[in-house]
């Protein structure tokens, strides 16, 4: 805080003409009334003042200028200079002090009020906070775990509310309290509305654990990370500034050294301690991705009551990638930024960026335009409104609200730029302004309007321009002028742009690492799969059975009914109350079509988590295109039995197939298992309607399940029973879910976020 507003002060100083060196001010000269002694004037060592309390002795000429140094009341303190007047000049102090009093602070329009609604909100808010705890205490000590978590996410809406309540009244503060004491209430709203609901949302994590099937909010520890990122960094940022204040002071003694030399070399060292802390923290934590790498373990299914079909509406809307495994890949993904819970805590950092900023413009306006202040208090509640609707689920609203805040702010920008052009004011801060809102409207159009465009690599790229280009800009300004406020500036944005780097680095470092992990798994057990396909392949009597199943799928899905793949929900909670009904009777079909071929049947309906990941990762989340939730598997001894059982499902007048491509037919000789993901395994996957009696009369018969076809030697291996080389043992499918290979393809997916 402290450094952004003396930045800001450095800002205001060099874009404010001060006296000139031919009438220079005098020292001693200054007065101001009532203070410290009230009642008289008082010399001023400072010359800060308000208007009606600044003086200067007789025969001394008052100037005032244009920077905001103190705050008395509701007003704002500029600096002043009195200024020798030469004979015959007419000579205006202000006031006369041997004869004239000045103003006192009661009773005068500078006078405000100590008093603001925040005294009453804030205690509020912590009690409501307190009260939630102690509450969600309580249920999780009756094991009420669920109603636990979903009484700390449902008191998220009334905690927004309360802090937009307190914000809306800060701000209307300005028309009546004084100025000062609203800077000093600014730091502990940031303590009460920013720190302490982060403290006690990482107590309830630890309180509360996380809902069966699912994973750990990760999003306390991303709020934790910058701020640890940001203490190392500055650590090393301000060890490398001494070595180089060291080094120039040498240098200078022994040689003139031009200017820019100096500032390519500040740019450079904090840009290269950015990447170098990147890896080193990459290299320390390597262990940590390691362990991450290996197969998941297998999780116990406890007996938890089916959520409603409103619940599972609400969790869908608002699903964001919260596994540890997926955290960093979510962010290359499609819809990147949108997904991943690094975007809100982003947000919320963000908006107190934002809300600070506009609280000093607002203060210290002889640097900030009204119009400017105005423009970036309503980006501020804009991203307040966008992270409140992404809670909600409402992803398109809030990225049009977010759109339209920006472009906006744009718009005022750019007009503010061409004024103070106009105006004959520097062409570097002109520069600055337009550019930086010019990026902006084009990182808002792209990850807005074109979410699925890579946004998350459009960021980073806006980002590093953003920084950058600060650089360039104020470090050509400093060197035309050479000031000690702009020398500051300078270094404060390479400061600033190294940590950025530092953070870009790292997450690139990240994800890699993560890919080249996953890539490691999928190989060890594709090499299994792959052992025992060449068995096929080299017998010529597979090889002839495969070339019939493949015919027969092509036959199968030439005569299936022209029609879309897609399920006819209303809902994403209506199709899981459907899947729920449906899945034994699938199962029961299954088992009457399996026959007696010694083939074994098994299937359970999908689970609520990886459906809502797949239609995410996968779809855009479109849950319509989730045709596998009622699944079902059947696993032979052969091929011929294999396809004798598609044939038969063929045949089936209760199932009416849906067309798909080859790729489906994974037992095809041309068939390339790496394409994709799938790690070599071979499989046959067919969609269906069930159009029996009894889902008629339910009104299932438009919905789409999935038919497995397996064999039983690749289904052993892909559920860790077996490896290369030992006896198929296949007599009880029922745990198969629980075995090591399919763990692994698990982690690896969730490792791409796939």
């Amino acid at each position: 805080m402290l450094a952004l507003i003396a930045l800001l002060r450095y800002a205001a100083a060099t874009t404010t003409p001060g006296p000139t060196a031919s009438v220079l001010p005098q020292k001693g000269t200054c007065r101001r009334w009532g203070h410290p002694e009230a009642g008289e004037w008082n010399k001023d060592s400072d010359c800060c003042a308000i208007d009606m309390q600044a003086a200067c002795d007789t025969n001394y000429r008052y100037v005032k200028s244009d920077e905001v140094c103190g705050f008395s009341g509701r007003c704002r303190e500029y600096r002043y200079s009195c200024v020798r007047c030469e004979p015959g000049e007419a000579c205006d102090s202000n006031y006369d002090v041997a004869y004239e009093d000045g103003e006192d602070l009661r009773g005068s329009h500078c006078e405000g009020s100590h008093w603001t609604a925040c005294y009453f909100i804030l205690p509020l808010y912590i009690f409501f906070l307190g009260y939630t705890l102690w509450q969600v205490k309580r249920l999780s000590k009756d094991g009420k775990m669920a109603e636990a978590r979903d009484l700390w996410e449902t008191s998220s809406n009334a905690t927004f509310a309360i802090v937009f309540v307190c914000l809306v009244m800060h701000f209307l503060a300005l028309m009546w309290m004084n100025l000062d004491l609203i800077l000093n209430l600014l730091y502990l709203c940031v303590l009460l509305l920013a720190v302490l609901p982060k403290i006690m949302a990482y107590y309830v994590e630890r309180l509360v654990p996380p809902a069966p099937g699912g994973e750990s909010n990760v999003r306390v520890k991303l709020g934790l990370f910058p701020a640890f990122l940001g203490l190392v960094y500055l650590i090393g940022a301000v060890i490398l500034f001494i070595i180089l204040l060291i080094v120039y002071f040498v240098t200078m003694s022994v040689t003139h050294v031009d200017v820019g030399v100096w500032l390519v070399l500040w740019f450079l060292l904090t840009q290269s301690w950015g990447v170098a802390l990147a890896w080193l923290i990459d290299m320390r934590t390597a262990h940590r991705q390691s362990r991450a790498a290996e197969p998941v373990a297998p999780k116990p299914v406890a007996e938890q009551s089916r959520p409603t079909v409103r619940q599972l509406n609400k969790r869908f809307a608002s699903w964001v990638e919260t596994s540890s495994e997926s955290a960093h890949a979510v962010l290359f993904s499609s819809l990147g930024l949108w997904l991943s819970p690094h975007f809100q805590v982003g947000l919320e950092m963000l908006i107190g960026l934002v809300m600070i900023i506009a609280i000093i413009g607002l203060l210290f306006v002889a640097f900030f335009k009204l119009a400017l202040c105005a423009a970036l208090l309503m980006v501020g509640f804009a991203l307040l409104a966008t992270a409140h609707l992404l809670s909600m689920g409402r992803r398109f609203a809030a990225r049009m609200l977010l759109f339209a805040a920006i472009l906006a702010n744009g718009a005022v920008g750019i007009r503010e730029g061409v004024v103070l052009l106009g105006r004959g004011r520097s062409g570097y801060i002109v520069a600055d302004l337009i550019i930086d809102r010019l990026m902006s409207l084009a990182w808002a159009t792209i990850v807005c309007l074109f979410p699925r465009w890579h946004s998350f690599r459009v960021t980073l790229a806006y980002v590093l321009g953003y920084f950058y280009h600060k650089c360039l800009i104020w470090g050509l300004f400093y060197a035309k002028r050479q000031s000690v406020h702009l020398q500051n500036i300078f270094y404060s944005w390479c400061f600033l742009s190294g940590g950025a780097v530092a953070c870009i680095v790292l997450v690139e470092l990240k994800y890699r690492g993560t890919l080249r992990h996953a890539h490691e798994m999928a190989r060890a057990d594709a090499s299994s799969y792959d052992e025992i396909w060449k068995t096929f392949v080299a017998d010529e009597t597979k090889l002839r059975a495969l070339s019939g199943l493949v015919d027969a799928y092509k036959a199968a899905m030439a005569g299936a009914e022209k029609r879309s793949k897609r399920q006819a929900a209303a809902s994403v909670g209506a199709l899981f109350e459907d899947a729920y009904v449906l899945q034994p009777l699938v199962v029961a079909k299954a088992e009457a079509i399996g026959g007696d071929a010694g083939a074994v049947v098994y299937g359970s309906t999908k689970t609520v988590a990886r459906a809502f990941q797949k239609a995410w990762r996968s779809y855009g989340g479109d849950y319509r295109r989730l045709c596998d939730v009622v699944r079902v598997s059947i696993a032979f001894e052969t091929i011929d039995e294999l396809t004798a059982c598609l044939e038969r499902i063929v045949a089936d007048d209760e199932l009416e197939l849906v067309p798909q491509g080859l790729e489906k037919c994974r037992f095809d000789p041309e068939y390339d298992p790496y394409a994709g993901q799938f790690v070599g395994y071979r499989d046959l996957q067919l969609g269906a309607r069930f159009r029996s009696e009894a889902t008629r009369k339910q009104g299932l018969d438009q919905h789409v399940v999935e038919i497995q076809l397996h064999l039983r030697v690749f289904e052993a291996i892909k559920r860790g029973h077996v490896t290369v080389g030992l006896p198929v043992n296949t007599t009880n499918l029922a745990d198969w879910r629980m075995g090591s290979g399919h763990r692994t393809y698990v982690s690896c997916r969730n490792l791409r976020c796939s």
